[in-house]
């Protein structure tokens, strides 16, 4: 992996690929790294304050709509395909 962190002056910029990323998919990407700190969002939670309870009707209709809507496991598929 190459990895680098420049300052432009100008709108392009020409990129030399290295011998071994020829013909495989690679990915550039370009921002800026101001913008990643500025999305940083530091809270000061605990895990209990995720935590709550479910009504037992309410827990039931959640697990029917899972089990109706959702795709069910095979746990054979892949002894299927022969």
């Amino acid at each position: 992996m190459i990895r680098k962190n420049i300052i432009p002056h100008k709108r392009f910029l020409n990129l030399e690929i290295p011998q071994k990323y020829l013909n495989k998919k690679i990915e550039i990407s370009v921002f800026s790294k101001n913008e990643i700190e500025e999305e940083k969002v530091i809270t000061h939670k605990k895990l209990s304050d995720f935590c709550g309870f479910l009504k037992d009707q309410d827990a039931k209709i959640m697990r029917d709509a899972v089990g109706k809507e959702c795709r069910q496991v095979d746990l054979n598929e892949w002894q299927n395909f022969s």
